[in-house]
């Protein structure tokens, strides 16, 4: 049997490379076996020639998905989120407040302010702040103690020691022990602060005498207190508290102004119950001499987040545009770079114009004479040129920041619907739940009696009045409300409405879809095969 043929070496003759052994041949031998090498290697290098392209594709996907999501958060900002409580997550909601004084001094002297999202944008007035609100205050007598950590507490008391002993405050039984220094009995009081509303501090006068302060937890009246009444105190038979000689060193008090002419008193300087949104903290009061001090407070919208977020949502669909040049770039031959690997894929060509065609949308339902198109609003598209590290990239945007400026200034609520979903109801029960890029309607007239089961909405896009009966659900138990739902295939499909009543009643709501609500919508959309 053979068990293994010996072949010889490899040697060079008349240019070809044969093998010794088979004398004659004249084949060249290294080159057939090198072949039939490469041809058994070729299964295996198509194969890690597609797990590589995969790679690189599954890398691109992963960048796209990347800057779809910075474009989602984009929109988002921009496009009034439906829900409650939500102002934070719109850009157009944001406030700045500005103060201005009838006087030489500063307002910002007397009073500061902040305004919160959704905050409405107005104009008040404070005048006469005619008392702070401060805490009661109260201080021992010198203690003769040689430092915090000595004893200031007896049994037999001297040099303005406590009292050792046991007494009540506000229903907290509070024990002082012979020998306990001033941190210790500062320890105890504070221990039960949050019961009292008290708390103590330990003041160093000079060295050998110390005072204690004891100061209520809130400024107001109606935190007041005192440690020389049974109010206070209500069982002290050892006599502690008056051990010490409590004086009173501040008097509680409340704050006191006039807004817009109305008398105001609140126990706290943060005063944030007056107007929703606007928190305004009195700092001192206002002279009434020579003339009486006004205080103006103008509440803006927040130009510079809203620009701030419109560049913002600017830079994330150029980013887009960027990625997708690269990924559709093309050689001299007319053919797709090896580095353009999603050219073919479907789904990401569909999906990028799908999002260019909202960038050169025209915002519907808008009143005539406003904006109603980015280029309105100093936003355009331009053609970015060819470089050494990028190709030719058309329809980026690009902006007029005088322009966009001018129209925050003068007109910010059209700017804002140019970017927003707005809706206008005269029915407070009313609410935008959810909308999609399939509503067509922008003036719907809604009927609802729940007695007779008429859930209806009548609009007119154009071929004339056309009513259509919503989906619905019941919302709350007992029953308290309906979710609404436009029906497939209508001018409202799409769009869900909370009724939050069983009242019989005829509403009617206006709806305008900015460009940032219908871009995030084709961004928001299920994730797609690859």
């Amino acid at each position: 049997m053979v068990t293994s043929i010996q072949l010889g070496n490899f040697y060079n003759t008349n240019g070809r490379n044969v093998v010794s052994g088979l004398s004659g041949s004249g084949l060249d031998s290294k080159s057939l076996v090198e072949a039939l090498s490469a041809a058994k290697r070729l299964p295996a290098d198509k194969m890690e020639a597609r797990i590589e392209q995969n790679a690189t594709k599954s890398a691109a996907l992963a960048e796209f998905r990347t800057l779809l999501a910075s474009l989602k958060s984009a929109t988002d900002f921009l496009r009034n989120p439906p829900g409650v409580n939500n102002a934070a997550s719109s850009a157009f909601n944001y406030r700045t407040a500005t103060l201005t004084s009838n006087s030489s001094v500063s307002a910002s002297s007397y009073i500061s302010v902040v305004a919160e999202a959704g905050a409405a944008a107005n104009t008040y007035e404070i005048t006469d702040i005619t008392s702070v609100a401060r805490a009661k205050q109260q201080t021992t007598a010198d203690i003769s103690v040689a430092s915090e950590t000595a004893a200031a507490v007896a049994s037999t008391p001297a040099g303005g020691q406590f009292q050792a002993g046991t007494f009540t405050l506000r229903g907290q039984n509070i024990t002082l022990a012979d020998g306990d220094s001033l941190i210790e009995v500062a320890a105890k009081f504070n221990a039960v602060s949050t019961q009292t509303g008290i708390r103590a501090t330990t003041i160093k006068v000079a060295d050998g005498t110390y005072r204690m302060q004891f100061s209520a937890t809130a400024t107001g009246t109606v935190n007041d207190f005192n440690l020389n009444d049974i109010g206070t105190v209500s069982s002290d038979p050892s006599g502690v508290m008056a051990s010490v000689g409590i004086t009173n060193t501040q008097g509680a008090a409340n704050a006191e102004f006039k807004f817009n002419g109305v008398d105001i008193v609140r126990s706290s300087n943060s005063v944030s119950d007056i107007v929703s949104g606007l928190t305004i903290n009195i700092l001192q009061t206002t002279p009434s001499e020579p003339d009486p001090t006004a205080l103006t407070i103008d509440v803006r919208p927040d130009e510079q987040v809203a620009r701030n977020g419109i560049i913002n949502f600017i830079n994330a669909y150029n980013d887009i545009k960027l990625f997708a040049a690269r990924q559709t770039e093309v050689n001299t031959q007319g053919g797709f770079l090896d580095t353009a690997v999603l050219a073919n894929n479907s789904t990401f060509r569909s999906l990028v114009s799908s999002i260019d065609a909202q960038m050169s949308a025209v915002v519907s339902g808008l009143e005539d004479g406003e904006p109603n198109r980015l280029s309105e609003l100093g936003i355009t598209f331009t053609t970015l040129p060819a470089s050494v590290d990028l190709p030719e990239v058309r329809n980026i945007l690009k902006l007029d920041e005088t322009k966009l400026a001018t129209a925050l200034s003068s007109n910010y609520e059209a700017v804002r619907r140019v970017f927003e979903f707005d809706a206008v109801s005269d029915n407070a029960n009313l609410l935008v739940f959810s909308r999609t890029n399939a509503l067509r309607a922008n003036e719907v007239s809604i009927t609802i009696n729940p007695g007779t089961e008429t859930f209806e909405a009548t609009y007119d896009i154009g071929n004339g009045p056309e009513t259509v009966e919503f989906d619905v659900s019941a919302i709350g138990s007992p029953v308290s409300g309906y979710r609404l739902t436009g029906p497939e295939g209508s001018a409202i499909e799409g769009l869900v409405l909370i009724y939050s009543s069983t009242d019989v009643a005829t509403i009617n709501l206006e709806m305008s879809q900015g460009i940032a609500d219908s871009a995030y919508n084709v961004v928001n959309e299920p994730a797609r095969a690859d």
